[in-house]
C-alpha cells in the first residue's frame, strides 16, 4: 500500500485550493467585464436617444443606425436631396434643403448640452446600380463633397458653425452599396431614391468621455 507524505497532502491540497482560487477569479473577471459592458452600453444608447430628442426638436429626423449602437442616420426619404444622373452637382431645391437643415443640425450638434457628447459627423454618398465600381466609387465621394463644400460655403454664416461644423465632418463615398428599394415593385431598385447623401452621427463611447474628464482634471 502507497502511504503519501504529509508534505505531499499539503502540496495537493495547497494547488486544489489555488486552483479553486484561480476559477473564482476568472468568473469574478467575466462578471465585471460583463457588467462594465452592459454599463457602457447603457450609458451610449442613453447619449445617442437624448441626440435623436434633441434633433427631432429641430425637425429633423435621426435613426439609430442597427451596424453600430453609438451612432445614428439621418436619412432624406424624398426627392430633397437627390442627384442627377452621373452628375454630384446640387440641384436648387438640394441646395434650398440644405441652407435649413445644415444650420439646424449645425447647432444641435454644436450645442453645449450636446457637443461634449459627438465625436463625428460623416456624410456619405451613394449612387444607383448604373455604371462600374471605380466610377460609382468616386462619383458617390464628389456627392458627399459637394454636400459637405456647400454647407460650409453658403448654408452656415457662424464663423463658430463653420469651425465646429470643421471639425466633426468627414466624407465618404459608399458607391453604389445599399441600394434602395422601389415601393411599387418587389426586387426592383428605385434608382432616383439610390443617388442620395445621407449623415451619420456618431457619439463618444464611455471610454472616451472617461479619458477626456481625466485629461481635463489632470
Amino acid at each position: 500500500m502507497e502511504i503519501h507524505a504529509p508534505q505531499d497532502s499539503l502540496a495537493h491540497s495547497m494547488t486544489d485550493l489555488m486552483t479553486s482560487l484561480m476559477v473564482i477569479f476568472i468568473l469574478l473577471f467575466v462578471v465585471y467585464l460583463s457588467h462594465s459592458l452592459q454599463e457602457t452600453h447603457k450609458g451610449s444608447s442613453n447619449r445617442r436617444d437624448q441626440l435623436v430628442s434633441s434633433l427631432s426638436q429641430k425637425n429633423i429626423i435621426a435613426k439609430p443606425d442597427v451596424r453600430d449602437p453609438l451612432s445614428v442616420i439621418i436619412s432624406v426619404q424624398d426627392e430633397k436631396l437627390q442627384f442627377d444622373v452621373g452628375k454630384a452637382i446640387l440641384k436648387p431645391r438640394g441646395a434650398s434643403y440644405l441652407a435649413k437643415f445644415i444650420p439646424n443640425l449645425t447647432a444641435t450638434l454644436c450645442s453645449n448640452s450636446r457637443r461634449a457628447d459627438v465625436e463625428s459627423l460623416l456624410i456619405q454618398g451613394f449612387t444607383d446600380s448604373d455604371g462600374d465600381d471605380e466610377h460609382n466609387l468616386q462619383l458617390s465621394q464628389d456627392r458627399a463633397f459637394s454636400v459637405s463644400k456647400y454647407a460650409l460655403n453658403s448654408a452656415l454664416k457662424n464663423p463658430k458653425d463653420r469651425e465646429c461644423f470643421l471639425d466633426l465632418v468627414s466624407t465618404n463615398g459608399r458607391g453604389e452599396r445599399e441600394l434602395l428599394p422601389s415601393s411599387s415593385s418587389v426586387g426592383k431598385e428605385n434608382k432616383a431614391m439610390s443617388r442620395r447623401v445621407e449623415f451619420k452621427i456618431r457619439v463618444k463611447s464611455l471610454e472616451q468621455k472617461r479619458s477626456i474628464r481625466k485629461q481635463l482634471e489632470s
